[in-house]
């Protein structure tokens, strides 16, 4: 067969990366660790530089392949594959972020002054304006409820009205959720070094005919929310480092110099996309939140008893579950959980993202439980 040579092969720049080969491994089992997922997506960054550890997107290839004597059957049967294993949905898909959202309506509750962390209302399981019904996951409701006690235990009642508003409460409204989800860094690039990242998606009043149950839906971030797993994570980051919206950086350093964001030594610098957008006090008790939710009487039960398992590690993390409709007209659910560990001076955030894998406290918070196990044990004795 005759050929023609587009352009001669020339010597890459060495680079070396944040990423840590260790845990992306282990993240890559990803496949036998989650028993209902038909895909996932791993991500683990540094707090403190936004140096990314992980980024696994399941089903995946073997990149030796595509350097070797790979045949046109063989790279069209993985081309037509259902499962898409040359698509990074790390950040190019985008699902709605569930109730991983909720440490961002916390922030905007207080914030604008909507209620105090003291502020409480009673959830009998729903909540019913204009006859429609607006469900918590948990039918019979949580009683009264509260910030903190809304984290814990992922209230959705408590968000609909600090959203959209009840009775005397007035809540935020879309225009502003639609602000604080945009200061989070949802609807936009977080720059990552990478082709392929997409924006996502934040719905308001503008985009189509809009309701108060939209408000609601909106407000546990789902509906025509969309997010990729990435700003997930970097989102989460933020309440790990005690405030810093970083951008996520796969490249450490590049040998020689001036090179783009790389300083003198080629080395990545630290990049803080935002800051100072919270006050202290917001922050400290979103993070008790998320640090009850991962606690006893909290969604994140797999993680519970980690520090006691780990000399006294402990886990803050949120769970996150969000329905879809698939090409069949079928609901289904994918599954999320996003945490950080230690809780005073992390290292590590991780975001678990299962499609269509069922819930984020039976199936996401498992999988993250043994990564950060391995994370904690074994990776310890073989980092530098």
């Amino acid at each position: 067969l005759a050929y023609e040579i587009l352009r001669e092969i020339v010597d890459g720049i060495p680079v070396s990366l944040f990423d840590t080969d260790e845990v992306t491994k282990s993240s890559e089992y990803i496949e036998g660790l989650s028993k209902r997922a038909r895909a996932g997506v791993v991500v683990a960054q540094d707090p403190k530089t936004g140096g990314i550890l992980a980024l696994v997107s399941y089903p995946s290839f073997d990149s030796q392949k595509m350097i070797s004597n790979i045949t046109s059957k063989e790279l069209a049967e993985m081309e037509s594959a259902g499962s898409f294993p040359f698509f990074n949905r790390a950040i190019g898909a985008g699902y709605a972020p569930g109730s991983t959202f909720k440490l961002v309506m916390g922030s905007a509750i207080l914030e604008e002054k909507i209620a105090t962390p003291a502020t409480s209302i009673f959830d009998t399981g729903s909540i019913s304006v204009a006859g429609y019904t607006f469900k918590n996951w948990k039918l019979d409701g949580h009683g009264e409820v509260n910030l903190l006690r809304a984290l814990q235990v992922s209230n959705d009642p408590y968000f609909y009205i600090m959203g959209g508003g009840y009775g005397d409460i007035t809540g935020l409204g879309i225009e502003r959720i639609h602000k604080w989800a945009n200061q989070f860094g949802f609807g936009a690039k977080t720059g990552i070094d990478l082709p392929g990242e997409i924006t996502g998606f934040v719905p308001d009043a503008d985009y189509k005919d809009w309701y108060l149950g939209d408000t609601y839906i909106t407000s546990i971030g789902q509906g025509d929310f969309l997010a990729t797993p990435l700003q997930v994570n970097v989102m989460t980051g933020f309440f790990a480092n005690g405030g810093e919206l970083l951008r996520p950086l796969v490249v450490k350093s590049v040998e020689g110099a001036g090179n783009g964001a790389a300083n003198g030594n080629g080395q990545n610098k630290k990049e803080v996309i935002a800051k100072d957008f919270v006050s202290p006090s917001t922050l400290a008790t979103v993070r008790e939140g998320v640090l009850r939710a991962a606690s006893p009487g909290g969604t994140g039960y797999p993680v519970y008893d980690f520090a006691d398992h780990h000399n006294g590690v402990v886990v803050a993390g949120k769970t996150g579950t969000s329905e879809y409709i698939d090409s069949n007209g079928e609901y289904g659910t994918h599954a999320m959980f996003t945490a950080w560990a230690p809780y005073e001076d992390p290292e590590i955030v991780l975001t678990v993202f299962l499609e269509g894998g069922g819930s984020g406290a039976h199936d996401a918070a498992p999988v993250a439980r043994r990564l950060l196990d391995y994370w904690f044990s074994d990776l310890r004795t073989v980092l530098p």
